[in-house]
Parts: structure tokens; sequence; C-alpha cells
């Protein structure tokens, strides 16, 4: 196929193609545009369209001759019923839909999934006309494209511009590096009354993207929100953002490197009360998750909660800015929480250093795994009486520990730690078989990745790149140098306690 230049030859017999479903295409390297114009009256039961790894692609529909011959033919007559487009690695690909006449708009009526992945030289998703005749549309993944909008402007437009979607029910938004608007320049309102889920890692440009210039963005029915972005420092949330936060059932922060913070105190108490589901990771720039004062009206409806890899975090409930007044009558009470899990946070100390009350009589589950450095779980009376086991083991295997409350067998499990560091194991190093993380010591049955044997025990280990090292293989040699041929090899430098 790397000689195709051309779909099919331009003398076709009419209806050719009309009983065609599903038409998919990969590995072309000369082809350019996969439906010229005339070809499109040939496939009026298209419902599936896939193009891959074709390396001259510029466009996908060409109706620029369609335009041209507007005055010969009767274009309103052109009808597809495309449902699925699916598109992934054109480079050279500039248009999904060059041109838009009138009769264009039938072919992206039916339209229920559009997915869009490493197409870099991809300016826009859709014109402006073409958005506005999506009413069927349900899915939307624009991953790893050069897109600086997702909608490109009408100039014939003015006044307020109105985008309804009012079937769509998931949107991916990921590693998009130039993207600066939804919809560029002019006022616009952005109606999605069946989006229940978003999954966006360019959050903190989030105003740009969605809120400026909007005018208003109605999502009534969002349940579950995927962010990361590396530059914010706490969720910014205006107004409307603060709107959307409330509806919301599921949250996944992940790869926040300067995260500090999950909100900020001054939003509204009754943000995350819908919340059923918390999960962070790899944002290693946390240091708590929320406040005291913020938490008593907030998570109120919190089943499971997940942190994992945030390197500074040293507590979850933060004690800033608060003043027990009164421990017997300070309590803070997850009446729905089932499940707690925290893995790999190296710095760890407790869950609240506050002298109050947490109780958690739902609790069922908690898995503590590589948290060197958690002593205590709480300074308060700790009420769990549905808990009668921790697991520690890093891949949840083995049986669970328990010695009689939650509070001591945090304890046992940091003088645990302690003994294998006084043997010399240090609970933090960094070593050259893998440079990108530190490595924690864990408990678990683990493959070496030094050695290649199995064992049951401690091993130094990453959670982010299951990467496990043996004691042995990751403290041996450890006073060396990089030797004569480069090789190098773990100094006494890259060990801490």
């Amino acid at each position: 196929m790397d000689k195709l230049r051309t779909v099919l030859e331009h003398q076709i017999t009419p209806n050719s193609f009309s009983k065609v479903k599903l038409i998919e295409i990969s590995d072309c390297a000369k082809l350019v545009t996969i439906f010229p114009s005339h070809l499109v009256r040939n496939f009026q039961n298209l419902e599936t369209l896939k193009v891959k790894n074709c390396n001259s692609v510029e466009e996908i529909f060409d109706h620029r001759e369609l335009q041209d011959e507007k005055t010969h033919a009767n274009v309103g007559g052109i009808s597809c019923h495309l449902r699925y487009l699916n598109l992934q690695g054109l480079p050279k690909l500039k248009y999904i839909w060059s041109g838009d006449p009138k009769g264009v708009f039938k072919l992206v009526q039916d339209l229920q999934s559009v997915e869009v992945e490493e197409c870099k030289n991809l300016n826009y998703i859709f014109s402006a006309p073409v958005a506005k005749c999506l009413l069927q549309l349900e899915k939307l993944e624009i991953i790893s494209c050069g897109v600086t909008k997702i909608v490109s402007e009408d100039e014939g437009s003015s006044g307020v511009v109105r985008f309804h979607f009012p079937q769509l029910k998931h949107i991916k938004l990921k590693s998009l590096p130039k993207i600066k608007s939804f919809y560029p320049e002019v006022m616009f309102t952005l109606e999605c009354s069946m989006l229940k889920e978003l999954d966006i890692d360019v959050f903190d440009i989030c105003n740009e993207i969605l809120l400026s210039p909007v005018e208003k963005v109605i999502v009534p029915k969002l349940e579950s929100l995927c962010l990361g972005a590396k530059t914010t420092t706490i969720l910014y949330l205006n107004d409307q953002f603060q709107d959307l936060f409330r509806t919301l059932k599921i949250l996944r922060v992940c790869d926040c490197s300067s995260l500090r913070s999950l909100v900020h105190t001054s939003y509204s108490s009754t943000l995350f009360r819908n919340l059923h589901t918390l999960e962070i990771e790899s944002c290693d720039g946390l240091i708590n998750l929320v406040t005291f004062s913020t938490l008593k009206s907030t998570l109120v409806r919190l089943q499971n909660l997940s942190i994992r890899n945030c390197e500074k975090i040293e507590e979850i409930i933060s004690s800033t800015g608060h003043q027990v007044q009164h421990v017997e009558d300070d309590e803070i009470a997850f009446n729905q929480l089932e499940s707690l899990k925290l893995f790999c946070l190296p710095n760890l100390k407790c869950f609240s250093r506050e002298k109050c009350t947490l109780k958690f009589p739902s609790l069922k589950e908690v898995i503590v795994v590589a948290c060197p450095k958690l002593e205590v779980f709480s300074s308060g009376i700790l009420v769990a009486p549905l808990l009668c086991g921790v697991i520690q083991n890093k891949y949840l295997e083995g049986e669970k520990r328990w010695e009689g409350d939650l509070s001591n067998t945090v304890k046992g499990m940091f003088i645990d730690m302690q003994e294998e560091m006084a043997k010399g194991f240090p609970n933090i190093i960094k070593h050259p078989l893998h440079k990108k993380h530190e490595l924690l010591l864990a408990r678990g049955t683990h493959g070496c990745d030094g050695c290649g044997e199995y064992r049951d025990g401690w091993s130094y280990f990453c959670g982010r790149c299951e990467f496990d090292l043996d004691p042995g293989c990751a403290l041996e040699d450890s006073n060396k140098t990089t030797n004569e041929s480069g090789n190098e090899q773990v100094e006494e430098s890259n060990i801490r306690r």
C-alpha cells in the first residue's frame, strides 16, 4: 500500500459502495486525501472510518470541489451516516473537513464518536458551522495533537456564539501542548447537558481553554473528572468551575508536580459534598490534602481515598490555622469512607496531627505501603469498628497485619521499619539502575530487577515504575564510586535515612 495515492479512481459507477459501512485505511505512505468530494456520494451508509499511520495524509474530507460545483449540482442531496471517526498517526494532517458548503452538514449530523491522536500538524478539530451540527456526538478524544483550539472561529458570526452538544458524555483532552482555547476571541456559551466524564491534563490553562471569553458553561451532570497540570499550585476554581465540581462523584488528580493543596480554604464548603472517590497520584509538591477547618463540611460522602507516589506530603489533614479548644467535643467523621490507600509516600508522618476524635464507622480496607516515616496515624482518639487488618504488602498479597486497632498497627509497622534500618537498611535510596525516582523500602514478594531472583521480604521499590531491588543488590558496594569502565555504583551520598 506504500504507492497508493488515491482511494478510488475518479470515474466510478454511482452507488457502487452504497452498502459499505466500515472503512479502515492504514500504512499508506503516499495517500494525501482520503475522501475527495466526488467519492462522498458513493458511501451513503458509511458508519465507521478509521485512518492510521498514513504519513502524507493532509485532509480526510475534501469538499472544496462541491463549493465550486454548487451552482451546478444539488449539494443538499449529499448524505452520509458516519457515526465513528478514528484518526491516528497522521503527522501531516491539516484538515478533517476542508470547505463547508451547506450540504456537507449532512455528513456529520450522525457523528457519535470522534477520536484523534498523534496528528501534530492539525490546528483545530471542527469549524464552527460543523461543531453546531454535532447534535449526536457522544465522545470526543483529542490526544497528542498540535491543535491550538478545538473549534475554529466563524468569521461571519456576530454576538454570542452558542455551542450545544446535547448528547456529549465523554471528553478527553491529553498532551496538547499548543492549545490556547476551546473557541477563540468571540464570546460564546458551551452547553453539554449530558456530559459525565472529563479527562484533561491542561487544567493550568483552563481559564483560556473553557472560560475565556466564555459567557457561560453548562455541565449539570458532570460526575467524573481527571485533571493533570504541571504548573498549578492549587486547583483554581472561579464561580463557574465551582459549580461544575459540586456534581462530581469521582475526582482524579495526576502528575500535578507543583500542586501544594487540593483546594483553597476560601472556596465554598459544599464544593465536594457529592464526591465518593478521590485519587491523587504523582503530585510531588503536595504537602497536605485539605485543612481541618474545611474538611468538616467537605468530603462528607467520600467512600474511597487513594494517595500514591507523592514525595512531599506530610499529613492528609493539615492543622494549619486551627486551634482545638475542646478535644472531647472536636471530631471528624468519615461516615462513608470504606477504603483508604496510602502508597509510596516517603515523607508522610501522620494522617492528622490534631488531638481530636477521628471516626471511620464504615472503614473496611486500609493499605499502607512504603510510607517509611508514618509513625502514628493520628494524635487523638481513633474509632474504626469494622476494620480488622492493614495490608502492608506492595502487591496486596499475604495476611493483613493487626495489633488490636489502627493506631497500634501503624506503630508496629513503623517499629519494624526502624529495626530494618538498624540492620543497615536506609528507608530511601537512589540507585544508578533506576535514576528517574528514589526507591523506598517496602515489604512484599518481589522479582529483583538487579539479579532477577524472586524473594519474599523487604525490597527497594519504585511504585511509579514497578521497579524492585533486593537490599543485597541495592546496597552492594554502596561506598564505591564510578569505576574505570564508567559504570556507576551507588554512592554513600545517594543513601538517606
